[in-house]
């Protein structure tokens, strides 16, 4: 059956559906879309028939990340089984709950499949092939409530594995525009870079101890430019943003504003920097980052209370990186 690592992998697939909010889908075939997203292909069933019972999944008392949860009319994909907490559509969009709360509990209790497998996972598949499966939604099932809200405790500090002076690595401060004048679409398109490029450089980050501020942000855009002979700044919009440090973190999504310097290189050449105060991460990298944490507690010390501390701490900033951002205001 499906291993640890074969079952995050499906994790990982289900936090990078959130990259495509607009589709419409019911739960079930939200999860089929995610396990053909993350290599393991079977064939399309309801969450009913699912729950009476399927040839491509065997029934489990101990769920992993990355197993089915199902109840007769619903199913989701578990996060993290020690809080209880899985991955659906729900009424508001894709998001997180928990399968304890009193909702799912008048539903009965769930049943947990793994998936039966053969082959190792994989995560390439290609961008038309991913919207087309979460395009698909006929026989569509009722959405449950929105997901819940959790708070986040810090006080207890979590280990710290990683060398401190490495939990967070050099990532990208600056951009080149070749521009006389950088329009507010310009300057946009060079921060969606530097996002794109920090990404890449904090694969691995031990998210919960980083030796530098981390501001997780939905999404980054600059409302407007102003520039006086030499220097400038951006006024940057960002949206769904909270804060994680190793003495505060700010689990409340807000959009705030700040101006982000511009300086002029050459006659046609301008240079956008992002503060170096903190490290800004897009919450679709932060959630992948957790998901491989998560794997990585899993498969080590389990039953530790350590371990189960940082295990409750992810599975909580999960939550609150897959809600939604707030409306305009």
């Amino acid at each position: 059956m499906l291993s640890a690592d074969e079952g995050m992998a499906v994790l990982s697939a289900a936090m990078e559906s959130r990259a495509h909010p607009d589709f419409e889908t019911d739960c079930s075939h939200l999860v089929h879309a995610i396990y053909e997203r993350a290599g393991f292909s079977y064939s399309y069933a309801s969450s009913s028939t699912l729950y009476a019972g399927s040839d491509e999944f065997r029934r489990v008392v101990r769920p992993q990340p990355g197993d089915l949860v199902v109840w007769p009319g619903h199913v989701g994909i578990a996060v993290n089984p020690a809080q209880h907490s899985f991955f659906s559509a729900l009424r508001t969009g894709l998001g997180v709950d928990s399968y304890e709360s009193a909702y799912w509990k008048e539903r009965g209790r769930p049943r947990f499949l793994r998936y039966v497998t053969d082959a190792p996972a994989t995560n390439d598949v290609a961008p038309s092939s991913r919207e087309g499966n979460l395009k698909t939604a006929a026989n569509p099932e009722p959405h449950p409530p929105s997901s819940r809200s959790v708070s986040f405790d810090t006080s207890e500090k979590p280990r710290l594995q990683a060398d401190p002076e490495r939990s967070t690595p050099p990532v990208p401060r600056a951009k080149t525009l070749h521009s006389q004048r950088p329009t507010p679409r310009e300057v946009t398109y060079a921060l969606e870079q530097i996002s794109a490029e920090t990404a890449d450089a904090v694969r691995g980050l031990d998210m919960l101890n980083p030796s530098k501020p981390l501001i997780v942000f939905d999404q980054l855009s600059v409302e407007r430019v102003h520039l006086q002979r030499d220097r400038g700044w951006a006024e940057v919009r960002i949206t769904g943003a909270l804060k994680l440090s190793r003495q505060k973190t700010n689990t409340t999504k807000h959009t705030e504003r700040q101006r982000w310097l511009l300086v002029r290189r050459d006659h046609d050449i301008w240079e956008i920097t992002v503060p170096f105060e903190a490290v800004y991460i897009q919450s679709d990298a932060a959630v992948q980052i957790l998901a491989h944490q998560l794997a990585a507690l899993t498969d080590e010390n389990v039953g530790q209370t350590s371990t189960a501390t940082e295990e409750l701490q992810i599975s909580r900033l999960l939550t609150v990186f897959l809600e939604k951002p707030p409306g305009p205001r």
